[in-house]
């Protein structure tokens, strides 16, 4: 149930995408990330679909992360905007990617 509300919320957010693309791209997040009014909360609320994904032990492009109890989700925004910030030269990817790159890094499973 968990999986597919946040599915929906992914789907959902990816209609108010400045882009017309098919994929949310890696400059798409960014663009919502940096806007502190109005696309503050498509950036977050997209993190935190992929986040509560991630967090049932899912993985997304092949990236599985192993979130412990106790992260919050302003936690896993923060590292996938620095995860961003850091990889703003390599090629635009899709958001989903990048952001579960950055959480598969962040919490490794052992």
């Amino acid at each position: 149930m968990r999986r597919t509300a946040a599915f929906a919320v992914v789907i959902w957010l990816s209609s108010f995408a400045p882009s017309y693309s098919a994929t949310t791209s890696s400059d798409d997040l960014q663009l919502w990330c940096a806007d502190r009014e109005y696309l503050e909360f498509t950036c977050a609320g997209y993190i935190r679909a992929l986040f509560d994904v991630m967090a049932d032990g899912n993985e997304v492009s092949g990236a599985r992360a192993c979130i412990p109890a106790g992260v919050t989700v302003e936690e896993a925004r923060n590292i996938a905007i620095d995860y961003l910030e850091s990889n703003l030269q390599e090629a635009p990817q899709s958001a989903p990617v990048l952001i579960a790159a950055a959480l598969a890094q962040a919490f490794p499973c052992q």
